[in-house]
């Protein structure tokens, strides 16, 4: 059953209103002010309001403004004795359905409440379409995020095939990458993008040479001057996409390593030359880089690492990412924590399985497969960490 209100200080009106809209199948309540047509609102989902445009203690605008405001959703339609354009305006502008014009007439009320009526109808209707498109779409842009995510995985797998440590380098600075995109005011769906993309920086350096990318110690000129081609290499790897996710990933892979002040590579950017995604991951690649330990040297002390930054805010970084690194620096080293707590689980579990499995295989209880342990590197000193 329809359920209407009819608000009017002259009881009789609602009383006429009533009678004629129940043969109808409409049922209706009453009320006689603002105040007490906004209480009964709140307690009752009408789909219908009718409302005489003047009353003591407040007119039916206001009733139609105050209840729009509170969300109701309902047809309203105003009665009066008088039609005037600032009247209508307001009543349109309230998002009202119509006049209903007095002296009252059985007929053409029922034309002005099934007209609202089936106007309410098909606003429903519509609406219901829409959040139903909506869902749709929201799902399908899940499954379309959860396939980006699983390029960029693949990606990242072959990254860090070569050695576990870039493993968690890469997860940090994606994540680090995130924390400093939300301080610079970017919306949440775009640190997302960038919390993965910014993982896949380094991708070309799966085009570097062992000898070259793995080398314990200083590159030689040549050496360097191939190791920098990882930029170039990337960019071409994940270029030509259509996923937003992985043209800010090319970006990034291209544009790391410019700088500031122009002296970087591979093009030689400056300033807001250098898009913003890839001046955050280069503050975050550095600093991650500084502080952790790598074959040609020794990790850097954490505050000297970020006065390093502050140090070259304006050259090498750009100062505003470097202000966002250090109001989020809490943030950032609560990463790192995380990052290490979990690595150092994962650590333990392998070790745990390996040791298991030399108990099974061991014919002497020594844990010692074939004459060699499988708890101790194959060749000697463990791989040495990317670059």
């Amino acid at each position: 059953m329809t359920h209407a209100l009819v608000v009017d200080d002259e009881s009789f009106i609602c009383e006429l209103i009533a009678r004629w809209l129940e043969r109808d199948g409409i049922h209706c309540d009453a009320a006689c002010s603002v105040e007490a047509a906004l209480e009964k609102m709140a307690s009752k989902p009408y789909a219908l309001v009718i409302s005489d445009i003047g009353m003591p203690g407040g007119s039916g605008l206001d009733l139609l403004e105050a209840s729009r405001r509170r969300g109701f959703d309902g047809a309203f339609l105003i009665m009066t004795g008088v039609e005037d354009k600032e009247s209508v305006r307001r009543t349109f502008r309230g998002n009202g359905y119509g006049y209903i014009v007095k002296p009252l007439n059985e007929v053409a009320l029922f034309a002005e409440v099934h007209s609202a009526l089936r106007r309410l109808r098909q606003e429903r209707e519509l609406k219901a379409q829409k959040r139903t498109l909506t869902s749709r779409l929201r799902r399908r842009s899940r499954d379309l995020l959860l396939r980006e995510r699983e390029v960029a995985h693949r990606l990242i797998c072959a990254s860090t095939y070569r050695d576990k440590e870039t493993g968690a380098h890469i997860r940090r600075i994606g994540e680090f990458s995130a924390v400093i995109a939300a301080e610079l005011g970017w919306n949440a769906n775009n640190c997302e993008i960038i919390r993965i993309a910014a993982m896949m920086h380094d991708v070309g350096k799966i085009a570097i040479p062992d000898g070259i990318l793995l080398k314990p110690g200083p590159l030689t000129p040549e050496e360097r001057t191939t190791m920098e081609q990882h930029t170039r290499l990337g960019a071409e790897l994940l270029g030509e996409s259509d996923i937003p996710m992985v043209q800010m990933a090319c970006t990034i892979a291209r544009c790391h390593h410019e700088r500031w002040d122009g002296t970087g590579y591979p093009l030689g950017m400056a300033g807001d030359e250098i898009p913003e995604c890839a001046r955050i991951v280069s503050v975050v690649d550095v600093y991650d880089a500084l502080i952790h330990r790598r074959p040609y040297k020794e990790p850097m002390p954490e505050p000297t690492a970020v006065a390093y930054l502050a140090e070259h805010a304006g050259t090498q970084f750009d100062p505003r990412v470097v202000d966002a690194f250090q109001a989020a620096l809490d943030q950032i080293r609560e990463i790192r924590r995380v990052v290490f707590e979990d690595e150092k689980e994962n650590r333990d579990t392998l070790r745990l399985e390996l040791l298991g499995k030399e108990q099974k295989a061991g014919d002497d209880g020594s844990g010692v497969v074939g004459g060699e342990s499988m708890l101790q590197p194959r060749h000697g000193n463990a791989q040495p960490a990317l670059r």
